[in-house]
């Protein structure tokens, strides 16, 4: 797989790279919308990102913090989905 060099940009403030893998480093049109899409409404899709985070992710985290207060403690929260349908998945790697 080929890893196409990262583009530097700024993300709700934070400077982040985005890189595009594959195995044809010429035909990443799809990926670049997305990333272009993503970026021009990157503020709605923060706000998402953080109250489906919360919503799915706090009332285990206060169910377990009960029994063991550092369980989430250095832990992030990964969220998935995609543009078109949305959130649909949030997890807690690790």
């Amino acid at each position: 797989m080929t890893t196409v060099p990262c583009v530097r940009v700024m993300s709700c403030g934070h400077d982040v790279e985005v890189r595009f893998d594959g195995p044809d480093l010429h035909d990443h049109s799809p990926a670049l919308a997305t990333a272009g899409r993503l970026l021009a409404e990157q503020e709605i899709w923060r706000r998402r990102i953080e109250q489906y985070a919360v919503d799915t992710s706090l009332p285990p985290k206060n169910e377990a913090w009960l029994e063991d207060g550092d369980l989430f403690w250095g832990h992030s929260i990964q969220i998935g989905g995609n543009l078109d349908t949305g959130l649909d998945s949030a997890d807690i790697p690790g």
